[in-house]
């Protein structure tokens, strides 16, 4: 595009380095993976879903069909790292579920069998993901976002004035008030989980927009971040139990250990995700009326 796009007051000046600055941070994080760094995960998926963000909300700036390349690649990646910050927030979740109860309830080698558990699938899952970092399609993803950054593919609508995102974000909180409303009379995780991630992508669209409209996008990311961190906790509660639930029958199989423990840890993992989806139904409706 010309270079007018990136001229002050347009929309590309205020997406442009907003999306340069999540580039490199999950360039940042990807080189420490490459180090061995487990810790950098969880930054690395987030500066991927806000990239994905800016392609998808503000799709209309960018040439179609390097957006979509860039977003399947992006979608690849993240799906590549998901896995290992999964087990990282599980791995937690069932250490603190575990200290909070009282050591009468413990019954077994509870602690053990977590450990062994989750460390299987933690060093299956990080090796994938080392090899995913070292192949010839990651390296092309590298070399497709330093492009997107130095000759993003612009296209007319990126040199129209700023305020013509508010509308675009407008249409992403749209999202989010109709999957909650699906989700609620589905009752299905999946359109919970589906909710979650509109949350996310409002969220991180108003981020790019507060420049323009500070006071509402500062309120909306704020509302959005709440909800999806509620959204975020039912997802884990739900994975989490469906995880208590293959632990305690693997327990029950071995000698010397009882489904005792992850049997009640898996009932209150089940009435923790129904209290969140009453209050995240309640957040939404003050956030949408």
């Amino acid at each position: 595009m010309t270079r007018s796009a990136t001229t002050q007051g347009t929309a590309a000046s205020l997406v442009g380095p907003y999306f340069t600055a999540q580039v490199t941070a999950l360039l940042a994080a990807d080189q420490a993976v490459g180090e061995g760094d487990e810790s950098v995960v969880h930054g690395g998926r987030v500066a991927t879903r806000r990239i994905r963000t800016v392609l998808r909300v503000f799709g209309p700036l960018f040439n179609a069909v390097a957006a979509e390349h860039l977003d399947h690649e992006l979608r690849w990646w993240s799906g590549v790292l998901g896995p290992v910050r999964d087990l990282q927030v599980l791995q937690d979740r069932l250490d603190a579920l575990v200290v909070d109860l009282d050591a009468d309830l413990v019954v077994g080698p509870v602690r053990t069998r977590i450990d062994v558990e989750l460390g299987q699938y933690r060093l299956e899952h990080w090796a994938a993901a080392i090899d995913a970092l070292t192949s010839d399609r990651h390296r092309a993803l590298v070399d497709d976002l330093a492009r997107w950054c130095t000759e993003p593919p612009w296209t007319a609508e990126a040199t129209r004035t700023a305020s013509t995102l508010v509308p675009m974000v407008r249409k992403a909180d749209d999202s989010v008030s109709t999957r909650l409303a699906h989700a609620h009379r589905s009752g299905r995780v999946e359109d919970m989980h589906r909710a979650r991630k509109a949350a996310k992508r409002a969220r991180y669209a108003a981020e790019v927009v507060a420049a323009v409209q500070p006071k509402g996008a500062r309120a909306s990311a704020q509302g959005f971040r709440r909800l999806q961190e509620l959204l975020g906790e039912h997802q884990d509660s739900i994975v989490s139990a469906q995880l208590l639930r293959l632990l305690a029958d693997k327990a029950d199989r071995a000698p010397g250990e009882s489904s005792f423990t992850f049997g009640l840890l898996h009932e209150r993992e089940q009435e923790r995700a129904r209290a969140i989806e009453v209050e995240a139904h309640r957040l939404a409706h003050r956030l949408f009326g």
